[in-house]
């Protein structure tokens, strides 16, 4: 009978037996013949042409644990050549992908109803002079305080609009006449007087008209 020495214990051991009968470790030969035994499983002619024709379906088959890395990765970047042909290649000469075109019309589309939205807003008042509140307020401000004979001091707390009311000036040119009376302007005396102050605004130019100021409160 031929004999092998156990790698854990040193007993001699029979070199068919499985693993030593004294210490239970694996027989060092049985133990190389089982790993020999257990190759990668190598892919099939069918899921080959699955993978060829239908990428973005049978590649993900070869993620079960049979299949070597080198199988994944090939799959997978044939997968993804596939996926890149599909979304550049043209339906016809002149004309790119139907993905590739619905994402352009989308955004095309989107200045197009930026500018319908705005031209419904110009015909409404309420819309029109809200929509450009602040902008009359950054440019209507200095020319405002320069109606000041002398010194002015604005009176509105912190976030407290300047702007009270709006009318329509030029619906027509879609100028809004912004009104309010948050502003005190001093006199000769050195007093300092509530005004209530207009600013005729155009927002599609956005410019200043005109201002005026007089002495009151709404």
């Amino acid at each position: 009978m031929n004999l092998v020495e156990c790698a854990a214990c040193g007993n001699d051991i029979s070199k068919q037996a499985i693993a030593c009968p004294n210490c239970g470790h694996p027989s060092a030969s049985k133990g190389s013949q089982a790993t020999a035994g257990k190759d990668v499983k190598s892919i099939g002619g069918m899921l080959c042409v699955g993978i060829f024709l239908f990428p973005l379906i049978f590649s993900w088959v070869t993620l079960k644990k049979e299949y070597s890395n080198t199988i994944r990765t090939v799959s997978f970047l044939w997968m993804l050549i596939v996926f890149l042909y599909m979304w550049s290649i043209p339906t016809d000469e002149g004309q790119i992908s139907p993905a590739a075109a619905e994402v352009s019309s989308k955004l095309q589309k989107i200045p197009e109803q930026v500018a319908a939205e705005q031209t419904e807003c110009r015909k409404d008042l309420k819309c029109w002079a809200e929509e450009n509140f602040i902008s009359a307020t950054v440019h209507c401000n200095r020319y405002i305080e320069q109606l000041a004979e002398y010194s002015h001091r604005w009176t509105n707390a912190w976030l407290e609009p300047k702007f009270s009311y709006y009318r329509w000036k030029d619906i027509s040119a879609g100028v809004v006449t912004y009104i309010g009376d948050k502003i005190q302007f001093q006199n000769g005396f050195g007093a300092f007087q509530n005004h209530v102050y207009e600013c005729d605004y155009s927002p599609t130019f956005e410019s200043v008209i005109d201002v005026r100021a007089e002495p009151g409160k709404i």
